[in-house]
């Protein structure tokens, strides 16, 4: 729990160099930190106003009457609306979760069933699904290597794919069965499309031969 409370207080240093507004919803930042025990940490960021009107819209206000039951409440969503994938199949646990509650709410989850070394994070984000143009900032540091940002929004399915490598760490575009539903439905708005537009000329070659007889 000790090297919990120091990710958190990491984060929010981090965290403060954004200057996120404790009143705008919309906002929020996503970490993925290794601390100096190689232990990995994630923190969900956000005002308490976010947190409060996505618990109301999925009705489940109705399920805490103090602080402490918030808190509860608030972690079984958040693990129920991240999914992330390690090096292209391994999920990992979220074990020891910790909020702390203020104008801007920190959510923290150390994470467990990780392999020794991790070379590929996916990433989707449902904290804030119900949230009109829903976007966040995703950090992740990683001892030895710079912190990386990266803006993950709603135009990307709040999903990111990223490669961590010994000298940098990438974003690489979302392995094609995260996004199949939406490819299939893309490859059928076009065949509908094309049957529309040609049937639209058939019709106006009918109209057009009518016309001149």
């Amino acid at each position: 729990m000790q090297h919990l409370i120091k990710a958190l207080s990491l984060v929010l240093i981090i965290f403060s160099t954004f200057k996120l507004s404790a009143n705008e919803p919309k906002k929020s930042s996503f970490s993925l930190i290794e601390n100096v025990t190689g232990e990995w940490i994630i923190n969900l960021n956000a005002s308490i106003t976010a947190f409060q009107y996505e618990l109301e819209f999925q009705e489940r206000a109705t399920n805490y009457t103090s602080i402490e039951e918030f808190k509860q409440v608030l972690l079984k969503h958040i693990k129920e609306s991240i999914h992330l994938t390690i090096n292209g199949g391994i999920k990992p646990i979220l074990l020891e979760g910790k909020v702390m509650v203020d104008k801007t709410t920190t959510v923290a989850f150390k994470l467990g069933g990780l392999p020794d070394h991790i070379e590929q994070v996916y990433l989707k984000n449902e904290s804030f699904t119900h949230i009109n143009s829903d976007k966040f900032i995703f950090i992740i540091s990683k001892l030895g290597l710079a912190n990386q940002e990266f803006i993950v929004s709603t135009a990307t399915n709040n999903q990111l794919n990223i490669i961590i490598n010994e000298n940098e760490i990438t974003p690489t575009a979302i392995p094609i069965k995260s996004n199949l539903s939406s490819i299939s439905i893309l490859a059928t708005a076009v065949g509908l499309l094309v049957f529309i537009i040609a049937k639209g000329q058939k019709l106006t070659g009918r109209k057009m031969d009518s016309y001149y007889y």
